[in-house]
């Protein structure tokens, strides 16, 4: 079987599980739009400040020494809005609506000599995505959700579209759900030197399954399965390769990538007011490679009106089969993105939480998070996130 056609087959019996999830639990007498259900209503809304800071070199980029490593400069400002709306008990609309200020130094660099899109894009890009969930409660049991969503920037648009649901079982001590999505990016295309060349594009359609059980009274298991498929323009079209001849080349990526990712999550409650979460992620692709992930998070309450959070994650990953840091100019498929580098990533991360009651509305909720990534091939990350929430 080809792996589009499997691809197709798993996005299909995902999108038949959810058909059937949904028709299990449907029920003739009830409707979405019945009057007699209470109205439309905000129940919460949280406003959030991210402030990401990246620093470190990579080939790819030709922000520094002919041939060497150059910055990977990033920031980023996002602000962001959460809205969750609700119709009665059975209808929740989700709506997140992010927007990002972009200063970049690698794309910057490649423009030392010539006004074009990539030089104004890349001093400061802003960039605003809406993204919409609905979802309903067709019984007790059983749940469907539509996804849509739309990304805009300078010279980039995506849209994406996907369902899923889900069906718990065993007095809901079992849970399974399913779900697919397409994403469909349309962009600029631009070449290492800063140059466009018209329009292009590309394709992703995945599909997941997934269990979530009820281990004991204070212990609940997950597993999940997805499969990515990829058509199209899979680069950012302006990394450069080195090249032995002392120059730069373009990047040259397959136009097709197939991704597979296994996840299996444990939550356990601590009997001091605390909770212990794992999580383990394998990844693997048919671009050689091969990733693995776990991460640990302790929850800590201290009082009725804080808690905690410390987490810990460790990522090791093999490289692209064809990744390289000095390149023939033959025609091959070559990269030097540290991205699809072999390399150890660490994340360390901390967040405090306070809920403050109110007398109008069931409690404001106040966050500050601090998140530190660093890696073994040169890139560091600082995140700082302060977020206040709503709840109605």
């Amino acid at each position: 079987m080809s792996p589009s056609r499997f691809v197709s087959v798993l996005v299909a019996l995902a999108a038949a599980l959810l058909v059937l999830l949904l028709a299990a639990g449907a029920r003739a007498d009830e409707s979405i739009f019945d009057p007699s259900r209470d109205k439309l209503h905000l129940d919460s809304f949280d406003l959030a400040l991210t402030g990401y800071s990246q620093r470190g070199n990579g080939y790819q980029s030709q922000a520094g020494p002919p041939g060497g490593p150059g910055s990977q400069a990033l920031t980023v400002w996002e602000p962001m809005g959460y809205f969750v709306l609700k119709k009665g008990q059975k209808l929740t609309i989700r709506i997140l609506a992010p927007f990002d200020m972009v200063t970049a130094a690698s794309p910057n660099a490649i423009d030392k000599t010539r006004t074009d899109t990539i030089s104004q894009a890349s001093r400061q890009n802003e960039a605003g995505s809406i993204d919409t969930s609905v979802t309903y409660d067709v019984s007790k049991r059983t749940t469907g959700t539509f996804r849509g969503g739309i990304h805009l920037e300078e010279d980039f648009r995506s849209w994406n579209m996907g369902l899923a649901g889900t069906r718990s079982f065993a007095e809901d001590n079992t849970t399974i759900a399913a779900g697919a999505n397409q994403i469909y990016d349309w962009f600029d295309r631009f070449d290492y030197r800063g140059l466009r060349h018209a329009r292009t594009q590309r394709g992703t359609t995945s599909g997941f399954v997934s269990l979530t059980q009820t281990l004991s009274p204070t212990t609940v298991g997950y597993l999940n399965y997805g499969l990515t498929e990829q058509n199209g323009e899979l680069g950012n079209t302006w990394n450069a390769v080195p090249l032995v001849s002392n120059n730069y080349g373009g990047e040259v990526l397959p136009q097709h990538r197939l991704r597979h990712a296994f996840v299996a999550r444990l939550a356990q409650w601590l009997p001091w007011n605390g909770a212990l979460k794992g999580f383990y992620r394998m990844y693997a692709d048919d671009w050689g490679i091969v990733a693995h992930t776990v991460e640990g998070q302790l929850y800590q309450r201290f009082s009725a009106l804080f808690y905690a959070r410390v987490s810990y994650r460790f990522h090791t990953q093999r490289g692209a089969d064809f990744f390289r840091t000095v390149a023939f100019d033959d025609g091959n498929f070559r990269t030097a993105d540290s991205d699809l580098q072999s390399f150890d990533a660490h994340s360390v991360g901390l967040s405090g939480t306070f809920t403050v009651p109110q007398r109008r509305i069931k409690g404001l909720e106040m966050q500050a998070a601090y998140e530190r990534y660093f890696r073994t091939n040169d890139l560091d990350v600082n995140v700082f996130t302060w977020r206040t929430g709503f709840r109605f």
